[in-house]
């Protein structure tokens, strides 16, 4: 199987979450071909391999729901989110996960919703700054 997001839990990938909880983990998003990812995009995901929600077990569903309370209080708390939005997408990777994203003060009304992930002038980070900002999520949490 050739699976990103396992990949990450097995070593491949250098990732560190910002915490796990009962099978579950939140993470920053990665950067992509640019260095540079969204500021504060976090991702919910199962560390074991699960295609479809209904695969989790009611244990990994309540600890998931925990990871999104308490993303939610933080990204509010650390980075200054007026709003989180959380939403699943899944049509490119074949791993079920969930994303949470902040909506900072002053984000034009175009890019409300899923229209965040589009807005051109999000603030972002590096490695070495989601590096940061992870350990500080995680000491919020």
């Amino acid at each position: 199987m050739n699976c990103f997001i396992c990949s990450k839990y097995q070593g491949d990938y250098p990732h560190q979450a910002i915490t796990e909880l009962g099978g579950m983990a939140l993470s920053h998003f990665a950067p992509g071909d640019n260095g540079l990812a969204m500021k504060g995009r976090l991702l919910i995901e199962p560390i074991h391999h699960v295609t479809q929600p209904e695969e989790l077990t009611s244990n990994e569903f309540a600890n998931m729901g925990m990871l999104l309370q308490k993303s939610m209080v933080a990204l509010k708390k650390v980075v200054g989110a007026e709003h989180v939005y959380f939403f699943r997408i899944n049509d490119l990777v074949p791993h079920f996960h969930f994303h949470v994203v902040p909506r900072y003060p002053g984000t034009p009304k175009e890019f409300w919703g899923l229209n965040i992930i589009n807005w051109l002038d999000y603030p972002k980070l590096n490695l070495q700054e989601i590096q940061d900002l992870s350990l500080w999520i995680r000491g919020q949490i």
